[in-house]
């Protein structure tokens, strides 16, 4: 009996081994043609498969897709099968820039999305800062590792309905006297991709530069297609209050987009018209809104020139009843103010 178990087990083994080798070749790299799990058992058959049913098949199926180091993952929010991205290679734009391209920094996709990033906070009426981690104070390798986040947002609570360009005083003074904050802050992870492979150090990354503002973000470029990393994104996000957002490029339209000096010298019309093709899709959703981490701020601001600027832009807003835009603080009363 004990021999009849055995023989069964590696007959098991080698059949899933079997399976595991001809997927990569059998499934498509796009799930815009995923193959649902009976057109799947046909192709592996032609390939010469045999020795179990489809019930056991499809069974197979839905165990690999849930285990990240296969090539199978299943369609988000749907149905069917594709090859596992970091197989059929990775959400980038680099691949396909000329030398002359990528020498240039405005021509890197990370730089594309940080330019298109910051012109869809401004299209909601949030006013976004770009961080410079060159900028922060200089400590022994690893301490400021995951510190800093890559945009700060704030967003006002308090803008008048009829105006956007000025605070509604009565809404200002009535959480003031409350002792409610006007504004959120907003810290922003953002990523030109995100895999089965890189998905647990990207989260924890977000987490450890953003957990001191009022909302965590976490938002990546591309689609994010795999079924069981969205499981997983949901389950985080919701775990650690973090959210998730995906802006859903395809390769395609990444490489059509302008070099990001270009999007970011953009009138607001035409920034408009280019988010139009942008389709933002929420993967995890944290908490609304959490109280500021006050110490670990003030620890920020010590270490990066540019948090200690973001609360000096915001008291003068505060204390001018306007939102301004951290360019025109910039410009304007920077150099008053020091």
């Amino acid at each position: 009996m004990g021999d009849e178990m055995a023989a069964e087990t590696k007959k098991q083994k080698t059949y899933k081994h079997q399976i595991l080798e001809l997927l990569p070749s059998i499934l498509p790299q796009s799930p815009s043609d995923a193959l649902t799990g009976t057109q799947l058992i046909v192709k592996l058959r032609q390939k010469g498969l045999k020795g179990s049913t489809d019930n056991s098949l499809h069974a197979w199926f839905s165990a690999f897709a849930k285990d990240p180091t296969t090539p199978i993952a299943r369609v988000a929010n749907g149905h069917g099968y594709f090859l596992r991205p970091e197989l059929s290679g990775s959400f980038s734009s680099t691949g396909t820039e000329t030398a002359q391209e990528s020498a240039g920094r405005d021509f890197q996709a990370e730089e594309k999305f940080r330019a298109l990033y910051l012109k869809w906070c401004e299209s909601r009426g949030e006013l976004p800062v770009l961080l410079n981690h060159n900028e922060s104070a200089k400590k022994a390798a690893g301490l400021n590792k995951w510190k800093f986040p890559d945009v700060v947002t704030v967003r006002w609570d308090v803008l008048h309905d009829d105006d956007e360009g000025e605070f509604d005083e009565n809404t200002l003074d009535v959480m003031r006297g409350l002792g409610e904050p006007p504004f959120d802050l907003i810290s922003t992870e953002l990523k030109v991709d995100l895999r089965a492979a890189n998905l647990r150090e990207s989260f924890f990354q977000c987490v450890s530069n953003s957990k001191w503002a009022n909302v965590s973000q976490l938002v990546v470029a591309g689609p994010i297609s795999d079924q069981s990393v969205v499981e997983e994104l949901a389950r985080l996000g919701s775990s650690y209050e973090v959210d998730v957002l995906s802006f859903g490029l395809s390769h395609e339209q990444f490489k059509s987009l302008p070099t990001a000096d270009k999007i970011r010298a953009m009138s607001n019309k035409d920034a408009d018209a280019l988010l139009q093709n942008v389709t933002v899709a929420g993967i995890a959703t944290g908490a609304a809104s959490t109280p500021i981490d006050w110490e670990q701020l003030r620890d920020l601001q010590k270490q990066h020139r540019s948090i200690n600027e973001i609360l000096e832009w915001v008291a003068k807003c505060l204390k001018d009843k306007r939102p301004y835009s951290f360019d025109t603080w910039s410009k304007t009363f920077k150099k008053k103010i020091k």
